[in-house]
């Protein structure tokens, strides 16, 4: 019988209880419908695993409705949700899991399965769970770049200082926009990151996040609206 596997990047997202509550209700949708006794449904319920991992360890579910507190604790790093084949169940081979991660590199979901229209069957439940991360989608992607281009970068950040200092000591006015190229890539590299993580945990520390983000997005437009006004003022002072 034929057997097909994909895997897919996750989009950066909030991951909230509400969502992990939609990804199971899929999972437990999707695979009841190939179940061909009541003994496979029965065994079906206790073939989801969460697990969810912070700073003291890793906690283990059979369902997100286990898990009692209203948000997930500040140093939540990792949430797995998986479901495969009840053992001694009459299902196909089959194994999912979808694995969001602060790290864009570990946030991914991967599916595998054995029966007919295998393809179709992986193809049409990975974009059924890109359907549910939709309603959470944020653009934290765009602080997260993959490891080449954020090399890239980082190579740029530690060259343009050097590049300033030959301009200061040819005297020129330009001196000073390596500096402050060098300053941006670096706020944008290092701060950025982690005060937009490429997936999000529902937390207080998401709340205090977003609040400061908010000042130092504010407080950055200002002082490049500032530095400009000042530049303007100074030039039609000095004629």
């Amino acid at each position: 019988m034929a057997r097909f596997s994909s895997e897919i990047k996750i989009p950066s997202c909030i991951v909230t209880k509400a969502l992990i509550e939609s990804i199971e209700k899929y999972l437990r949708t999707k695979f009841l419908a190939l179940a061909a006794t009541d003994e496979d449904k029965q065994l079906l319920e206790e073939a989801i695993s969460i697990s969810i991992t912070d700073s003291f360890g890793t906690e283990r579910l059979n369902s997100i409705s286990e898990f009692s507190l209203p948000r997930f604790s500040d140093d939540t790093t990792r949430l797995c949700i998986g479901i495969r084949r009840p053992y001694r169940s009459s299902f196909d081979a089959f194994e999912v899991d979808v694995q969001f991660d602060v790290s864009r590199t570990f946030t991914r979901a991967k599916a595998d399965y054995e029966g007919s229209n295998s393809r179709e069957f992986v193809t049409g439940l990975l974009q059924g769970i890109q359907n549910c991360v939709a309603t959470t989608k944020t653009k934290n992607w765009l602080f997260n770049l993959p490891p080449g281009p954020e090399g890239g970068l980082w190579g740029l950040t530690l060259f343009s200082p050097a590049f300033a200092i030959s301009i200061f000591e040819a005297s020129s006015p330009l001196t000073y926009i390596p500096l402050f190229a060098a300053l941006t890539l670096f706020a944008y590299l290092f701060g950025a990151k982690r005060l937009r993580p490429y997936t999000t945990f529902d937390s207080n520390l998401a709340d205090r996040r977003d609040k400061f983000w908010n000042w130092f997005v504010g407080g950055f437009l200002s002082f490049i609206v500032f530095s400009t006004v000042l530049a303007r003022f100074r030039d039609v002072l000095l004629g």
